[in-house]
């Protein structure tokens, strides 16, 4: 495409589409981080978006409340921000890296099978700049992991289990750890619990609860 007819105006296109990527990335990361976190964490000046990129060392976003879909509705609100000259340096740049060929590359003829590189929906770039966003809070993990343990990410509460999170206000579900059985599986399909996996992660308990929208661990003193 692109990069085939002149190689200066591809790395043009990169250069405005990244940036652009790049901005919408930081805009998240900005938004994700005025959710309040634990003390243990704000006293070390870490924020809820220092939060996630714990926690994605070991969860990817779709299993972690409603991250990804506050994630990708923020995207969304920031393509449609987008100037139309942007948005074609974006597309174009998009159409370039999924660039879809013949399935016989080496038939030249008409009867070759090449599908229509079509223009990217909206859905298609707003799961691009997410798994780009994702990538970030991943490479992220590497700073954040030394500076805090998973003790520090558990609030601790007195008695019984929190109704509402403090820090988002979403639902507080029981956590289930081991084998899920049809049961489980059952319940955490209806809401009504989350899967914990079969490993003991924190350091001084494992948290007994999540809030079903930002993720936050609990667990009793």
């Amino acid at each position: 495409m692109i990069s085939e007819v002149n190689e200066e105006l591809y790395q043009l296109c990169e250069r405005a589409a990244t940036g652009l990527i790049e901005n919408i990335r930081s805009v998240l990361s900005e938004n994700f981080a005025k959710t309040p976190v634990p003390e243990s964490w704000s006293s070390k000046g870490l924020t809820y978006t220092d939060y996630l990129a714990y926690r994605s060392g070991g969860y990817p976003l779709e299993n972690l409340g409603a991250v990804k879909e506050w994630a990708s509705e923020g995207i969304r609100m920031e393509l449609k921000r987008l100037s139309e000259s942007e948005l074609f340096a974006l597309a174009a740049y998009f159409m370039e890296n999924r660039e879809q060929v013949a399935q016989h590359d080496d038939d030249p003829s008409p009867d070759a099978e090449v599908p229509n590189n079509s223009m990217p929906t909206d859905e298609e770039m707003i799961d691009f700049i997410l798994g780009c966003w994702e990538d970030e809070l991943y490479d992220r993990y590497e700073d954040v992991q030394p500076k805090v343990t998973d003790a520090d990410a558990i609030t601790l509460v007195d008695g019984r289990k929190p109704i509402t999170c403090p820090y988002c206000g979403g639902r507080v579900l029981p956590i289930v750890y081991g084998e899920p059985t049809e049961e489980t599986w059952k319940k955490t399909e209806e809401g009504k619990v989350i899967l914990g996996g079969c490993c003991i992660r924190a350091e001084g308990g494992d948290p007994e609860w999540e809030c079903n929208q930002c993720g936050q661990w609990f667990r009793r003193k």
